[in-house]
């Protein structure tokens, strides 16, 4: 489904990627150029494994430029599988920003915010996510506090302060994406926000990375383990697993602001 822009962190997205909705970004601009990439189907939807050479979007989106509008947010939501230099996501164009993450010791990476043009750029700590399970992790960048703050998995590790580049991304700008050659990232979804985003926004996103899809609606209360059927909540039963061929029953759970909850 395409972007709520009427939800409450919805309104502020400027660049969205979502495999499993197509690989073009969903708001504005052109269909990808450059390396396409492949998907891969996971329990999360499509999810897009980059090539060693970028995937591009060409959209100007000035609201997510620093030297023109100040603040943005970026969050990205996937698989990371190696300790290896691969872009999350980035913008350029005369001048912009990448958001990688870069190798440090086995089994961590560090998440790093960089300008462009001017080659600088601020590093998080160390952080062990390459465990092969997904993750969130995110960078606001506060132009009032001139900091880059990042997060994995909705909680803050780090802040910094971050020099963006002298001038704006202009015409040419354009988002991209690039992965590792023997072990690519598998994303998700990745979106970028104009404005920094509260601390309390990024723990949603977290909580649920699809959160800005959501049509506004949401189960009764109480109901745990429902399913939205064409609209219409449905309550689900008669749960069951293909067990080495034999179907098995049991019972599900399901994490509810961060209490497990029966489903049923």
């Amino acid at each position: 489904m395409p972007v709520n822009t009427s939800h409450s962190i919805g309104q502020y997205a400027r660049f969205v990627l979502r495999p499993q909705e197509g690989m073009n970004e969903l708001l504005t601009g052109t269909a990808p150029g450059g390396a396409s990439g492949t998907t891969e189907s996971t329990p999360d939807g499509l999810a897009f494994i980059p090539s060693s050479s970028a995937t591009t979007w060409a959209v100007v989106e000035p609201d997510v430029d620093p030297y023109v509008s100040g603040s943005f947010t970026i969050n990205w939501y996937g698989v990371i599988r190696a300790n290896t230099s691969q872009v999350l996501i980035q913008s350029f164009g005369s001048y912009g920003w990448l958001f990688t993450s870069s190798a440090w010791s086995p089994g961590t990476i560090r998440l790093f915010l960089g300008s462009y043009w001017g080659g600088g750029g601020v590093n998080s700590i160390a952080v062990s996510v390459t465990d092969n399970t997904y993750h969130s992790v995110s960078m606001v960048f506060n132009s009032t506090t001139g900091n880059a703050t990042f997060y994995l998995d909705g909680v803050s590790i780090h802040s910094s302060a971050f020099t963006k580049d002298p001038g704006a991304m202009g015409p040419s700008q354009q988002f991209s994406t690039k992965g590792d050659g023997s072990l690519p990232h598998k994303c998700i979804t990745a979106q970028v926000y104009t404005g920094a985003l509260s601390a309390g926004d990024i723990t949603a996103l977290a909580a649920d990375p699809f959160i800005i899809f959501s049509d506004g609606s949401s189960p009764p209360a109480e109901t745990y383990g429902s399913l939205n059927v064409s609209g219409s909540w449905k309550t689900l039963s008669g749960l069951y697993a293909n067990v080495g061929g034999t179907r098995k029953s049991g019972q599900l759970y399901s994490k509810v602001s961060g209490v497990w909850k029966p489903l049923s």
